[in-house]
């Protein structure tokens, strides 16, 4: 009796020890599954954090019970503007969580390049079996403005001296901010800005592109050469920070020649036909560069054309020329205009040019060439008297003569003889017509003359 109530006491202690380690077990799992988990972050860095750049967040957890936990999940919520490159270990997995034990964990993001400035939270999710948590790391994205000159000292832009001219300046923002209250500042001592030197632009967003234009004139004593126009840019950012960029415009002042012609002068003042004169001249150069190749071509109406080389003309220096022509005009009465044209010809930076100027000299009559005709008139007439007094003398040496043959051939005396002194007009021109039957030549007056002697001296006869 005694054995078997001691059997009865022994099963029912152990039954209760059994019930009691079940509820013991039982209370242990439900502990397990509510038991709380510190979520930290230990660093976020960089912050704040630029659009477009890495961030890494490492956080902390930490099993505040007493009691193990099981299957522990930490899932990040990726959510715009982050984006998970990677992480230190893989929490979303699971993992069991000893009591009062810690776990670190590291998360590498990237931050969209198209990210405004704020402050974005990234939630993390923390599972417990059928619980759940949720703990939030704030991360601060802030953009940083970058401005620059695209328009730079490798895109020169040539201009002419004393000119005006424009500059077109490219302004990007290739920083992840914004730029407020942006100044566009250019203008030195070698460079007069037309107008304001300074423009404004209200804001320019990251990536974004403002066109601006300004217009200079090269200060009057800049020499041509290569030069760089400084341009400032002063902005700030979204909180207010100042930034500062300093960059160059490439300007190529150009070589620019300006050549005239001066104090044009002929010699002698008065200028004859075929007479040779002189034309002094000086040439100029005015300009801000050299003249090259400077040559001088003189070309007149009548066709002749000289050139003279000069070579190169610096700046403010002048040349003198001096070259020789000879005067045209065929007309023997009247002055005539000889048109002389000067030109000049040099290249400079700018090209090649010519300058001309136009020159008018009276010419007169060439008074020699007027008296050589003169005298060769006179001698002309003087040449004809004396041939056509030869011819004369020659005649009357001939009439002479013939009349000479008509006397000894006693033809006059015969008609005096026949017609006594009587004759008649009619008698006469019988006989001048027998005469030049006969081949004579008859001079009629002296013929008459002769007969009239012939028959006064027969009269003069009769009466002794």
């Amino acid at each position: 009796m005694k054995k078997g109530l001691k059997l009865l006491f022994l099963s029912v202690v152990l039954s209760s020890l059994l019930l009691s380690m079940s509820v013991f077990a039982s209370a242990a799992d439900i502990r397990s599954e509510s038991a709380f988990i510190d979520f930290s972050t230990v660093q976020v860095y960089p912050e704040p954090v630029e659009p477009g750049k890495d961030v890494t967040i490492k956080v902390n957890i930490k099993n505040q019970d007493e009691l193990d936990a099981h299957d522990v999940k930490i899932i990040p919520k990726i959510v715009y503007p982050f984006q998970l490159k990677t992480q230190e270990k893989n929490w979303f997995l699971g993992f069991d969580l000893c009591a009062q034990c810690t776990r670190e964990n590291t998360y590498y993001l990237l931050i969209d390049n198209n990210a405004e400035s704020g402050t974005y939270p990234l939630i993390f999710e923390i599972k417990k079996g059928s619980s759940k948590q949720l703990q939030t790391v704030n991360v601060k994205v802030e953009g940083v403005p970058d401005v620059i000159l695209l328009t730079n000292g490798s895109d020169s832009i040539s201009v002419e001296p004393k000119m005006p001219f424009a500059v077109h300046l490219l302004i990007k923002n290739i920083g992840t901010g914004t730029a407020r209250n942006l100044k566009v500042i250019s203008g030195s001592d070698n460079f007069i800005t037309s107008g304001s030197n300074t423009q404004f632009i209200e804001e320019l967003g990251a990536d974004k592109e403002a066109l601006i234009t300004a217009y200079f004139t090269a200060s009057d004593n800049l020499e041509p050469d290569v030069y760089n126009l400084p341009i400032t840019l002063e902005y700030r950012d979204a909180v207010g920070n100042d930034y500062r960029y300093v960059g160059n415009v490439g300007v190529i002042l150009k070589n620019k020649a300006e050549l005239s012609v001066k104090n044009i002068k002929t010699h002698p003042e008065i200028i004859h036909a075929d007479d040779k004169y002189d034309i002094s001249l000086r040439v100029e150069n005015t300009g801000s560069g050299s003249a090259k190749n400077t040559a001088v071509r003189i070309i007149t109406s009548a066709g002749d054309s000289i050139t003279q080389y000069i070579g190169q003309l610096s700046k403010d220096e002048d040349a003198s020329v001096l070259t020789s022509l000879v005067a045209k005009n065929s007309d023997l009465r009247r002055s005539v205009i000889n048109h002389v044209t000067i030109e000049v010809d040099f290249d400079d930076d700018l090209g090649h040019h010519t300058l001309n100027e136009d020159l008018r000299i009276e010419v007169h009559p060439n008074k020699r060439i007027f008296w050589y005709v003169v005298y060769a008139l006179v001698d002309f007439v003087l040449i004809l008297l004396v041939v056509a007094y030869y011819f004369y003398e020659h005649k009357k040496e001939e009439l002479e003569n013939r009349f000479e043959e008509v006397v000894e051939y006693g033809l006059a005396d015969e008609f005096v003889k026949k017609h006594g002194g009587a004759w008649q007009k009619e008698h006469f021109k019988g006989f001048v017509r027998e005469l030049k039957s006969k081949g004579f030549h008859v001079d009629v007056d002296r013929l008459r003359r002769y007969l009239e002697k012939v028959r006064v001296e027969h009269k003069n006869k009769k009466r002794h």
